[in-house]
């Protein structure tokens, strides 16, 4: 009788003792997180039964919490925490789902209605302690409806830009047929561009670049550009000049809801870090609930995108441009929110020229959602 295991018999047995292990890792984690929520309810429950509750001497109560904290190395909120845990729960809540990081979050809900709704949520959905934390903070930070009533009423004049379109400006010399043009990339940026002999560019012209390799016969005679090195050469492009100014961006830093930091491309082998202050709009400041609301709100749309298209205007009185920013719009197709993309391919959507024309205007989209009131620069 052969008595060896087969290789798979083995690895049937690899399998099984891995499930018993892990069952056993889950199982210890579990009544670790019961023991822990049991614990802290009771010695919530001791410090309200020993501490003194009379109105008088709460003082006296944060010395002696002061104390516990040296003692015990725990921060002071985690004291009070306890203390308002056994006063809104005095019966310790049943074996379940919700651990001691969901209660941590249901305590800032005053209303026991609401805190009933949210842990039904959070058992049913079962949902983790620390997204609970970032939902009630999220759903609970919502503006007032008298906030939203209005929303979708007001428009802003938009222009969308194109990209990789310029104004010829004054030379940065005075010698005539240098055989070069200077572009004004903005953001006090120019930058010399060869220029053939039968140019009729002049100052004033709206250009567009095209990147090209190899060689270029200038006013300044034969240039060569030998390997991949990249060169531009313009061609008259007769547009508005108003959609100047329209570039490629990654955004690096949300400072709030209307004001971003970016790294700006602005073509031509040329980068700018600006600081922005979207155009025309006003959200609430960040001491107030509904600004947090609307930060995360932002935060929320900017995080999902690989660029952004910026369209730059003057600067305001604090030293920031002033931009309108166009994102991809992706998501659902709820009729309140920012996804409701033209008929366009997902791959269309790589395409910056595309995000510019078709994307969402995310200064628009702030004061439809009611996150924002109309603002004059």
């Amino acid at each position: 009788m052969n008595t060896t295991l087969t290789q798979l018999k083995y690895a049937q047995i690899e399998r099984d003792i891995a499930a018993i292990i892990a069952r056993g890792a889950n199982s210890l984690k579990e009544a670790y997180q019961r023991q822990v929520l049991v614990t802290n309810w009771e010695v919530g429950r001791y410090l309200v039964k020993t501490l003194p509750s009379d109105g008088n001497t709460k003082t006296g109560n944060a010395r002696t919490i002061k104390r516990l904290v040296k003692k015990f190395g725990r921060p002071d909120y985690y004291f009070y925490s306890i203390i308002k845990f056994y006063k809104l729960y005095p019966e310790l809540p049943c074996d379940g789902p919700l651990t001691w990081s969901h209660y941590r979050s249901l305590l800032r809900i005053a209303d026991p209605a609401e805190r009933k709704k949210y842990e039904r949520l959070a058992a049913r959905k079962n949902i983790s302690g620390n997204l609970l934390s970032g939902f009630v903070t999220h759903e609970r930070a919502k503006p007032p409806a008298a906030i939203l009533k209005n929303a979708g009423t007001k428009n802003l004049n938009v222009i969308r830009g194109k990209l990789y379109h310029y104004k010829v400006t004054a030379p940065l010399t005075s010698k005539p047929n240098t055989g070069t043009a200077t572009l004004d990339l903005g953001f006090n940026t120019f930058r010399d561009i060869p220029l053939s002999k039968k140019s009729k560019l002049h100052v004033g012209h709206m250009v567009r670049t095209v990147k090209t390799e190899g060689t270029i016969k200038s006013a300044a005679g034969t240039q060569a550009y030998p390997g991949k090195v990249a060169i531009f050469t313009s061609k008259i492009a007769n547009d508005n000049k108003g959609r100047l100014y329209t570039y490629v961006a990654a955004v690096e830093r949300l400072v709030d809801s209307d004001t971003l930091v970016v790294m700006i491309d602005l073509g031509l082998k040329t980068k700018t870090r600006q600081k922005l202050r979207l155009r025309g709009i006003n959200c609430p400041e960040l001491t107030t609930e509904q600004g947090k609301y609307a930060r995360s709100y932002v935060k929320n749309i900017l995080d999902k995108q690989k660029f952004v298209i910026v369209k730059t205007y003057k600067d305001d009185k604090y030293g920031r441009m002033l931009a309108d920013v166009f994102f991809h719009p992706r998501g659902s197709k709820k009729s309140t929110d920012y996804y409701r993309p033209p008929k366009l391919k997902a791959a269309d959507w790589t395409d910056p020229q595309v995000v510019a024309e078709k994307g969402t205007f995310l200064n628009q989209h702030l004061l439809d959602e009611g996150l924002a009131e109309l603002w004059k620069d």
